[in-house]
């Protein structure tokens, strides 16, 4: 690649000395690829193959699924009232005698003009590069252009539509209003097979990986509460504390109930069976205001069931406590000691009692929405893994994707489809704040 940078110095070098000759930058690309195409032929086999060696990973995300602001007039007239505030709370500055670069934090138009300031800066740069898009295919529509020309143009058009893309999800991040408990970035994920029997457990038990998995994909700490497992290798239900910048706003969609279909391995006539999972994610702000009449409470104790030594039926350290007003109950076996597992059903009914509180508000203002955060107070499935077909299919917003191994590793499948169900959530949000600031 040096080789092409000295080649293209020295051409550089050579037209600036003729002022008889200019070319355009398409132009002058075309003639230093008519001039390096041997070299490049040498060296196109070691590229190529480096190429085809690396594991190609399916994204769901598609051209179709991204955000545009072309899909939506709406926004697009929203924008435009945008940068007419601006240029007016500008032009109102300079008659102050101020400009509007220097102006006092306090002051509420100052303030004003620096929250727009990075929204209309981001729309001018994806105006800009739509006009640019525009001359390329003009350049590539026309028949006097030459082939090589062509490809270049060509070339060009699928980078600027590249950094376009970024641009305009810039600019959905930057006009959604942030929702309040996506600032949580401590959570609690619990996974418990449902319909399904072993298979059941089993696909819990895949499922309870993938998520510690993705939890160290994305540097975030984790560690597990409670891990109750079948006989067979299984997991009757498990819970993975987790803490990390944006942890609760990546897994809020993941709640719900998740439907696999596959062969057992203990299937001798070969039929398809269908088992569910339920995920649900429980935030843990830092300050829990959840006051707890000891009254209210049903303390049981008896002894810990399963693998863990000596002390496993022997002593009465499992904890099961019931919140009789609600009736919700949380059990702990984990640890030897009764004290510290009566401690730890303590804080998981706040985190629970707290989740209902969450849910009601949740619910009130997500209750048109077409994709809603999941909960386990969720029975429909939301999402569905067809062993047979490789196929994982969210049913929230009609995606598929396939390899399946892949997804369950817990890497950049899985992340690439909550960051598409993150975009089609913030589409939602932001029309539906539009929508309130137009009928004000």
């Amino acid at each position: 690649m040096e080789i092409f940078g000295k080649s293209s110095m020295f051409w550089r070098s050579y037209f600036s000395l003729m002022g008889n000759v200019i070319f355009n930058s398409l132009q002058f690309r075309a003639f230093e690829r008519l001039l390096t195409r041997k070299l490049f032929n040498c060296v196109t086999r070691g590229v190529v193959f480096q190429l085809i060696s690396k594991r190609i990973s399916y994204s769901p995300s598609s051209a179709s699924r991204r955000f545009s602001l072309r899909n939506s007039t709406y926004l697009t007239n929203y924008l435009d009232s945008l940068t007419l505030e601006h240029k007016q709370i500008c032009e109102k500055l300079i008659q102050q005698g101020s400009s509007c670069a220097q102006n006092s934090s306090g002051d509420a138009m100052s303030q004003r003009l620096a929250d727009l300031e990075t929204v209309v800066q981001c729309y001018r740069k994806i105006t800009d590069k739509r006009l640019v898009l525009e001359e390329l295919d003009e350049i590539i529509k026309d028949a006097k252009t030459d082939c090589e020309m062509r490809e270049l143009a060509k070339e060009d058009r699928t980078s600027s539509e590249n950094q376009l893309e970024h641009l305009e999800e810039d600019l959905l991040r930057l006009l959604t209003p942030k929702e309040k408990f996506d600032e949580i970035d401590e959570i609690v994920l619990e996974v418990s097979a449902g319909v399904g029997g072993l298979e059941a457990m089993l696909f819990a038990k895949e499922m309870f990986e993938m998520y510690r998995s993705y939890v160290v994909y994305k540097g975030w700490d984790g560690a597990i509460i409670e891990s109750s497992d079948s006989e067979l290798g299984g997991l009757r239900q498990g819970s993975i504390s987790v803490s990390g910048n944006g942890a609760y706003s990546y897994l809020k969609f993941e709640g719900g109930v998740h439907r696999v279909q596959r062969i057992p391995q203990t299937e001798k006539s070969g039929r398809i069976h269908t088992s569910t999972v339920s995920v649900a994610i429980l935030p843990r702000p830092q300050r829990i205001e959840i006051n707890i009449d000891p009254k209210d409470l049903k303390i049981e104790t008896k002894r810990a069931s399963g693998a863990g030594g000596q002390h496993v039926n022997k002593t009465e350290s499992a904890v099961r406590i019931t919140h009789l007003p609600t009736g919700i109950v949380v059990e702990s076996q984990t640890e030897r000691f009764q004290q510290i597992n009566r401690a730890t059903c303590l804080k998981k009914l706040q985190a629970k009692l707290h989740l209902r509180q969450f849910e009601e508000q949740v619910n009130a203002k997500q209750s048109s929405r077409k994709i809603q955060v999941g909960t386990s107070g969720r029975s429909e499935k939301i999402r569905t893994y067809n062993f047979v077909q490789d196929r994982i299919t969210d049913h929230r917003i009609g995606i598929s994707c396939h390899h399946i191994v892949g997804f369950l590793s817990g890497g950049e499948e899985l992340d690439s489809l909550i960051e598409t169900m993150q975009t089609e959530s913030r589409q939602e949000i932001l029309l539906e704040y539009i929508r309130k600031q137009t009928e004000r």
